[in-house]
């Protein structure tokens, strides 16, 4: 995990990094959860989108059965 400065800058998003500010880290530490902006590009929305819309109205995404028995 990186850390800068500036949540508006453009540098926040190198390859598979993401570089968090000192407030979002403490958001994440105080809520569990913490909204990134820009983590995916517009492409990468659209290419899981689909799976994304399965996912949430509980269909299956994958071949493999699990057995409760």
């Amino acid at each position: 995990m990186a850390i800068v400065g500036s949540p508006d800058s453009d540098d926040r998003r190198q390859g598979d990094t993401y570089r968090l500010t000192q407030d979002e880290i403490a958001s994440f530490r105080r809520d569990g959860y913490v909204h990134l902006k820009g983590v995916m590009s517009p492409e990468e929305m659209n290419e899981i989108e689909g799976v994304y819309e399965r996912f949430l109205r509980g269909e299956s995404t994958s071949s493999a059965r699990t057995s409760t028995t």
